[in-house]
């Protein structure tokens, strides 16, 4: 169920700094668009079929799969359930074929997902810095410099 999933990101990642919940239909089309496969997904429930994490993989290039999505609900954190999830999102990566794992991390995640991944073996491919400026209405000295 599509729409169970989108919540439960939505629950999982809505804490994260920059995080913002797309509208449904766009999560739709970029999840389960022209690069979704949902044969690369792995969806955790609890006892009560409530979702308690994902991994949700995708083809990034012909040697690279993608996870684009692994998270744990709060209430599942620190069980083993995202090293689980990951190595299994390996497993089906490698099953298609791809040499390559990889996906991207909040270097400030608070959840220890930076762990994981180093845990996993991981290693950095590539940093970036994303910057901001609130825009006053009004000032102009936020155009100056």
């Amino acid at each position: 169920d599509a729409s169970a999933v989108y919540e439960a990101e939505h629950d999982i990642f809505e804490d994260n700094w920059g995080y913002t919940q797309l509208p449904y239909s766009v999560w739709e089309h970029y999840i389960l668009g022209n690069m979704g496969d949902p044969s690369l997904w792995l969806i955790a429930v609890d006892a009560e079929n409530e979702i308690a994490g994902m991994c949700l993989g995708q083809p990034r290039s012909e040697t690279q799969g993608w996870i684009q999505t692994l998270g744990v609900r709060s209430d599942w954190r620190k069980r083993g359930l995202g090293s689980a999830l990951l190595r299994h999102g390996f497993r089906a990566l490698q099953s298609y074929g791809f040499t390559e794992g990889g996906l991207e991390v909040d270097s400030e995640n608070r959840s220890g997902a930076v762990a994981l991944y180093e845990r996993a073996g991981m290693t950095v491919r590539r940093r970036y810095l994303i910057y901001r400026k609130t825009l006053l209405r009004g000032r102009d000295e936020d155009f100056q410099g």
